[in-house]
């Protein structure tokens, strides 16, 4: 298609017609398979100076490194529209701010509990409107358009509000029934006596449902939304990644909650794409919250992390040892993919005891004597290993050499002494886009040679083409001088001649032809040319003239 409208654009120029179309060479293509760009990102964890903050809290410190430079930005938003607020930090350690971002001042008032405070005003037999916008309940009619509720709907806000699907920070999925159960019953199994919920609002409302003695709930999120239906003893507004309350006081209260609870279990789930290590670092300073608050007495905290398993991979080896990861598939129930078991990515990454968390009544997992946990039915244990090695289901092979576990698909390379993917060795990558660019760079050689060489073919051209048009020039000029010499000859002595009374005055053009040449000596070629051929046609004219007179005088004789 490209090389046919090149060809229909070459023929319109006058200049091409007659010639041969000859197709634009195309760049070289790549041998080399292309390079993923991978974490352009990264948190900078060794600055020591102050912490830039914005409307939203302390912010995290990251790194370009395509344009090699460090700034601050926001810690809940990725996206410029929710939170434009950016410090670059210089070499120099200086703060330059490139947004006109206000922080605002901390809230003093936060609206904990007020809907189940209105229901013990509402009479039990009246109807009761849920007003979205004020985030709040009334009896029976309200200025703002609501929607009529019963106490037990109140009970389930996720179900209630609308949920946000904003991807670059706060988009909500939920749990689905066959997760919350599994998770229920591990925390069941670990025999935890209080629960912190961080980012999972419909866990938090399926557990405190259930109404269990002896074990307490707090719930930690930054959609503020929650705390209308939740007391301030067991909520809180917070960012998970910064371990920040924007309400002082939630934090005491926090405290409070921890002092009293001796095993404490913290289940997490975050947004897709977090960042790994401030996430941990706000679970590990809750677990030490707990440690703090308990004082003498007893303090076990476990965790529950939930990760698409090619990331928590890469956690599991900074946190080695205290971290497994669970084959179970977690479930979402207002996701696209993760709503289906084959789809979903994400695991569970935990430092509960393994037996916790019994899979026996779920249908597609068996329990491994060897790992001393429940695993996919597919998944086999690797002795070498020490471990069923499988994360997505797909069978996997140990390599002697590597001492690891790879998928099927993977091959040991010599060249980079590593198992991989076919066409995906580093070694020969990155000799494959040496020989590309050097292809590339003789290419772009030879297109600069092109385009001058039909430069100078353009120049020669038109060189060519001044010269005819002076020859052109210069001919013309001399057969307009041979014609004036052969016109001098007949026209001498012209005079004036009178007819049978009528007069005929011939025009003196020679000498006025004279004048006008020798005041035109300097003009351009083509200018004289053509007052030349002015003059001849005013000579034809008046000749033409005088043959019409002469022959009316013999007619009329």
């Amino acid at each position: 298609r490209k090389s046919k409208m090149q060809k229909k654009k070459f023929f319109k120029r006058k200049e091409n017609r007659g010639k041969v179309f000859v197709k634009k060479e195309a760049p070289p293509k790549p041998t080399a398979p292309p390079l993923r760009e991978r974490g352009r990102f990264e948190l900078v964890h060794d600055y020591e100076g102050e912490v830039q903050s914005c409307s939203h809290g302390p912010c995290l410190l990251f790194l370009d490194k395509k344009e090699k430079k460090r700034y601050f930005a926001c810690a809940i938003f990725r996206d410029n529209e929710k939170c434009p607020f950016k410090a670059v930090l210089n070499e120099d350690g200086s703060i330059e701010k490139t947004s006109d971002d206000e922080v605002k001042p901390v809230e003093k008032k936060y609206p904990y509990g007020v809907i189940p405070k209105k229901l013990k005003e509402i009479p039990k037999d009246s109807k009761i409107v849920f007003c979205p916008q004020c985030l709040e309940v009334f009896a029976d009619k309200h200025k703002h358009p609501g929607t009529f509720v019963t106490r037990p709907q109140l009970r389930r806000p996720s179900r209630l509000l609308e949920t946000m699907d904003d991807q670059h920070g706060m988009a909500q999925f939920f749990f689905s029934d066959d997760t919350l159960s599994v998770i229920s019953s591990s925390i069941s199994n670990g025999k935890y006596d209080g629960v912190v919920c961080m980012g999972s609002p419909r866990l938090f409302e399926s557990l405190k449902e259930e109404k269990k003695e002896g074990r307490s709930l707090f719930f930690l999120d930054w959609d503020h939304r929650y705390l209308s239906f939740f007391l301030s003893k067991m909520s809180a507004r917070y960012s998970m990644l910064t371990d920040f309350f924007p309400d002082p006081k939630a934090e005491e209260r926090l405290n409070a909650f921890l002092a009293t609870v001796s095993r404490l279990i913290i289940i997490t789930d975050p947004p897709f794409g977090v960042f790994v290590e401030p996430l941990m670092k706000s679970v590990q300073a809750i677990g030490s919250r707990h440690t703090v608050a308990r004082g003498s007495s007893s303090a076990l905290s476990h965790s529950i992390v939930f990760l698409p398993f090619f990331v928590g991979k890469h956690a599991l080896r900074n946190y080695q040892g205290e971290l497994w990861m669970s084959d179970y598939r977690v479930l979402y129930a207002n996701h696209k993919d993760f709503a289906r078991h084959h789809k979903t990515t994400v695991r569970m990454l935990t430092d509960m005891e393994k037996e916790s968390i019994n899979l026996s009544n779920v249908e597609g997992y068996k329990y491994c004597e060897m790992c001393e946990k429940y695993v996919e039915g597919n998944n086999t244990h690797c002795g070498m290993c020490g471990d069923c090695t499988s994360r997505d289901g797909q069978p996997t092979k140990h390599c002697e050499r590597c001492m690891r576990c790879f998928k099927d698909s993977y091959k040991h390379c010599k060249a980079c002494s590593r198992c991989h993917l076919a066409g995906r060795c580093p070694v020969e990558m990155e000799k494959a886009r040496a020989k590309d660019a050097d292809l590339l760079a003789e290419w772009e050689e030879k297109q600069r040679l092109e385009k001058i060489r039909k430069k100078m073919e353009r120049m020669e051209q038109r060189a060519r083409e001044k010269k005819e048009r002076e020859e052109e020039m210069e001919r013309m000029v001399r057969e307009e001088e041979e014609n004036e010499g052969q016109e001098e000859e007949e026209s001498d002595g012209d005079e004036e001649t009178e007819i049978n009374g009528v007069i005929h005055e011939t025009v003196q053009v020679e000498d006025e032809f004279k004048e006008e040449e020798k005041n035109e000596k300097e003009v351009r070629p083509a200018k004289k040319v053509k007052k030349i051929v002015g003059k001849k046609r005013k000579i034809d004219d008046t000749e033409k003239v005088v043959k019409k007179k002469k022959k009316k005088i013999v007619k009329g004789e």
